[in-house]
Order: C-alpha cells, then structure tokens, then sequence
C-alpha cells in the first residue's frame, strides 16, 4: 500500500486520503469506525489473493475504498450500534451523504467491472489500475464495519 507505481498514481491515492479526511471532519465518526477501517487494512490485502491473475500490485486505492465503506456504512445501516456523534438534526444529511458515498463507490466497481479486467490501463495515473482491489477494499470495510459496529464483536463490553 506504501509503494506506488508513479508519481500520479501517488499524487491521486494522496488526494483520496485527503477527501476521506475532509469527509470524516464532516461526518464525525466514532473510534468504532477508525477500528473498522484498520482491520479492513489487511482484509484488503487478503481478498486480493482471490484474484489468481493478479501476481502484483502497489498501491492505496484498495485500502481508501474501505475506508470510504467503514466511514459511509454506519450513517445509513439500521444494524449500527454507533453512538451519535452529532446532534439528530444531523441524521438525514448523515444517511444521505453515507449513501450516495455507498452508491457511488457501489458503481464505480460496477463500471470497473473487476470480474472481467485483471488490470485496466490509466493514462491518469500512467499505470495500470488493478480493479478487484477497490473491490476487495470495499468488501473489507463492510465486513470490518459489520463487525465493530453491527454485531460489536470487537467492542462489546461485559457487564
């Protein structure tokens, strides 16, 4: 994730953890959500192992779709034990925004088609883009997200 494979390649994977961050001022998410995302880092990774035609790749996007999925998910899932952050009259604009982030990275994927295309060439980033990892990261961060917050395995407290 450290290692990328151009200088544009970098400089848009820094632009998208800048965005995150300016989304996460916005949105105020829990320690819940920081947890999620961090066990996403190496689901990520893991769930690039499905992918046998991939023998390598380098990289963030993988790891920033799963953050943009822990972030989104809690604002608009019913199963988010997620305590507030912000007041209630934050609560449609914080569903809305969770939502067109989750739909919009949902056809993103879908556009990329990453069942179809080990790597698709981008003159952007003068490298080729390996889709199946922005697909793996989003798979992470939901999973990781459904699993602080949804069933709170990794949050629970005794009584």
């Amino acid at each position: 994730a450290w290692l990328h494979g151009s200088p544009p390649h970098l400089l848009r994977n820094l632009v998208g953890v800048a965005l995150l961050a300016a989304l996460g001022g916005l949105m105020r998410p829990t320690p819940g959500t920081a947890l999620a995302w961090c066990l996403a880092w190496p689901l990520t990774h893991l769930g690039m192992l499905l992918e046998p035609g991939l023998t390598s790749y380098v990289g963030l996007s993988g790891v920033l779709h799963a953050g943009v999925v822990a972030l989104a998910l809690p604002a608009v899932a019913p199963w988010s034990r997620q305590p507030p952050a912000l007041p209630p009259s934050w609560d449609l604009p914080l569903k809305l925004c969770g939502a067109a982030l989750l739909l919009g990275v949902t056809l993103k994927i879908l556009m990329e088609n990453p069942w179809a295309h080990t790597l698709l060439p981008s003159s952007a980033s003068a490298i080729n883009v390996a889709p199946w990892a922005h697909l793996s990261g989003s798979a992470a961060g939901a999973l990781s997200t459904w699993m602080v917050m949804g069933v709170g395995w990794l949050t629970r407290r005794r009584h």
